[in-house]
């Protein structure tokens, strides 16, 4: 049946399903948080959607060959999608100007249209960089401010490293035939968004708790 199938860059494939997998454990296990809020309804959305986004990915990695790119531009797009809606949920939880929705909005129509018409990474890059540090970390500060919840800065901090992945994947580097550069940026992805997940558990349990006080 997969005899005229030619499988290949195996492991990014393992990488990136591992990825998924830990990214769709953080979405089913926030869905268990003893309060749900637009807050972590945000970054519940943006880990389902970055699941979706290395599943698919893993089989561009590995259907390569046959399927060019494309797939791994279906990938990206999701990518697109998970920090859309991040940005959109957040921008409704801080009750911000309905102008930072219509930015996001134009700014993920264009990196879709940069997508299809170019199929380069770059374009993940600069949305991400544009959409992480000028939205999503000054209305995680913002939000520091009103509450003092510490937690907020290691999703800060976990969101900002997370910008070292890409760093690492733009290397190009073959550490060995079964692990290289692409390999250990997902592997930085995965203690990122593990730091991330963590701090959203702690938010939503302090949460609970100061509205079992009042």
């Amino acid at each position: 049946m997969f005899q005229n199938v030619h499988f290949v860059q195996q492991n990014n494939f393992v990488s990136d399903l591992l990825l998924s997998a830990a990214l769709g454990f953080f979405y089913f296990q926030m869905g268990k948080f003893p309060i749900q809020t637009i807050f972590t309804s945000a970054f519940r959305s943006f880990f389902g959607w970055l699941a979706v986004s290395a599943f698919v990915g893993g089989f561009g990695h590995l259907l390569s060959f046959h399927v060019g790119v494309w797939l791994k531009v279906v990938s990206w797009f999701f990518v697109v999608g998970a920090l859309f809606y991040l940005e959109m949920g957040l921008i409704s939880a801080a009750h911000w100007s309905r102008q930072w929705a219509v930015f996001s909005k134009i700014k993920a129509v264009l990196t879709l249209a940069a997508l299809v018409f170019t199929q380069d990474f770059m374009w993940i890059k600069v949305n991400s960089t544009v959409g992480i540090v000028g939205l999503v970390v000054p209305i995680l500060f913002f939000f520091y401010r009103k509450t003092r919840e510490s937690p907020l800065i290691l999703i800060i901090v976990g969101l900002l490293l997370n910008g070292v992945s890409g760093a690492i994947h733009a290397t190009h580097i073959d550490f060995s035939k079964w692990f290289d550069s692409t390999d250990l940026s997902h592997f930085v992805s995965t203690i990122c968004f593990t730091f991330v997940f963590i701090a959203l558990r702690k938010i939503a349990h302090s949460f609970a708790f100061n509205m079992a006080k009042t």
